[in-house]
């Protein structure tokens, strides 16, 4: 995986790619069912998950350093092709943490070569918070959890 993380004005940008041994179909269903929630060590467990169309809310507990919240994310599939697929994503607007960015997932052979393009404002009142360092794990974890996947379907 490749990972690079640059700091601008309070913001972090994320670019994130790797060539993974997951089919595309398996990655998409990881963000797209309640039940995959469990793929994901930093979440596990949704607390809402409502599909409105191509609009899926989702509602988790989250925690950066001390601070405990209430993470609310909106995703949108965008199906591009039949080979290529976004899925776009973004916090509530009374959400703590303020992020927005898109997964890009395109099938390679018997894999997927997966993207992670992400922006996240960070508040002046934590900055002296790990978050970059928080982000780069959780973006490393999430890839991780997706490589493991295939080995999950063979599992069950």
């Amino acid at each position: 995986m490749k990972l690079d993380v640059s700091k601008k004005n309070g913001e972090l940008g994320v670019l994130a790619t790797a060539l993974l041994p997951v089919p595309a179909t398996q990655i998409i269903r990881a963000h797209t069912h309640p039940h995959y929630a469990a793929s994901f060590r930093d979440i596990q467990q949704y607390s809402k998950f409502e599909i409105e169309g191509c609009v899926i809310r989702t509602e988790y507990p989250a925690r950066i350093g001390p601070l405990k919240m209430t993470m609310k994310v909106m995703k949108r599939f965008v199906p591009e092709t039949p080979t290529r697929s976004c899925i776009e994503f973004w916090t509530a607007p009374d959400c703590l943490a303020a992020f927005q960015g898109r997964w890009t997932i395109r099938e390679v052979g018997r894999g997927s070569h997966v993207t992670l393009a992400q922006a996240v404002k960070v508040p002046g009142w934590a900055r002296w918070l790990p978050v970059e360092s928080y982000l780069r794990a959780r973006v490393t974890n999430a890839f991780k959890d997706l490589e493991q996947l295939a080995d999950r379907e063979r599992d069950t």
